[in-house]
């Protein structure tokens, strides 16, 4: 039986949002009044709030990955400086022939040998504690370390914090967007629904096969239990995974009356993710060790058909 499928994503719903108004626009100029026009009028109005809200969202996700980037970037820079003022105090205690503990002032323990800390954040304290351990030994008589200097050491580590700063605003901006754009959403999604039941009011005099043709014209989906109906959804493709290191490629014969393809995984045999959607029959990406199952379903303007057979494959170890 055949299932309605509601949008998910937001652009899904606003592209089902524009095509609602555009259809019915168009059948109430000719009569055809399944919608009423005062709900067309009322998601023309919200529709352009939702591109705006939705665009701030993807150029807020654009900046915090841009600050994400460049936050890991300081840290990396952070953590060389550490190691190399680490290995620069292991050799001056050797040389000069100080006490183990003067290793201490810098972070080390009396072994010399450099911790493994379970965070790059943590860079940024280890370079703090460099900067405050080193005034410490000075003011116990040893001299400061010059390679790299303090001064040195403070210029990235100001760097990092102002980057790490950035990161955390840009993220704040991203939730900010988000909460917009989710305040809109339950209207938007109201609307759909309410389209729908207006539709299904208007044609309930007609048997359900018309029915559904018509929503489909309005933008609508279904999905259908297998091999029903088969002379409206696409057959079921025949999935091929071929592996060339790095690259894991899954792609299917091209279906009759098939308009897009949506790929997916497990690897648990259990729950499935998504992989590719889209009008392409074939995707390529570098996945990860370990063992996934792959599937295929071909879709048009009528639904998904069936899924292909399973294909399994296991990537021994992570591509280079």
């Amino acid at each position: 039986m055949a299932i309605l499928r509601k949008p998910f994503s937001i652009v899904k719903i606003i592209r089902l949002l524009t095509d609602i108004v555009l259809t019915g626009n168009q059948d109430n100029t000719t009569g055809r009044n399944y919608v009423l026009q005062a709900t067309l009028d009322a998601i023309a109005a919200l529709l352009p709030d939702l591109q705006v809200a939705n665009n701030r969202v993807l150029a807020a996700l654009e900046g915090k990955m841009k600050e994400i980037r460049e936050k890991g970037e300081s840290l990396v820079i952070v953590e060389r400086y550490c190691r190399d003022t680490w290995e620069n105090v292991r050799r001056i205690q050797v040389r000069m022939n100080y006490p183990p503990e003067y290793l201490k002032y810098y972070g080390l323990p009396a072994d010399g040998i450099s911790p493994h800390p379970d965070s790059p954040v943590t860079w940024l304290d280890i370079a703090q504690a460099i900067i405050t351990g080193d005034a410490r030994a000075v003011a116990d008589g040893y001299p400061t370390i010059l390679s790299p200097s303090i001064a040195e050491i403070q210029v990235i580590l100001d760097k990092a914090n102002a980057e790490y700063a950035d990161y955390a605003m840009a993220d704040r901006e991203h939730d900010e967007a988000q909460a917009a754009l989710a305040e809109l959403r339950p209207a938007a999604e109201e609307f759909i629904n309410e389209v729908y039941d207006q539709l299904m009011f208007a044609l309930r005099k007609m048997d359900h096969p018309s029915q559904r043709r018509v929503a489909r014209t309005y933008g609508y989906k279904y999905e259908y239990s297998p091999g029903e109906p088969p002379e409206e959804v696409p057959a079921a493709p025949v999935l091929n995974v071929d592996f060339v290191r790095p690259n894991m490629t899954v792609s299917c014969d091209t279906v009759d009356t098939a308009t897009g393809y949506q790929f997916v995984y497990s690897e648990d045999d259990i729950n499935w993710t998504e992989l590719y959607v889209g009008e392409d029959n074939t995707y390529t990406y570098q996945p990860p060790a370990g063992r996934r199952v792959y599937r295929v379903r071909a879709e048009n303007e009528y639904g998904y058909g069936d899924w292909s057979e399973d294909v399994e494959f296991t990537v021994d170890e992570v591509p280079a």
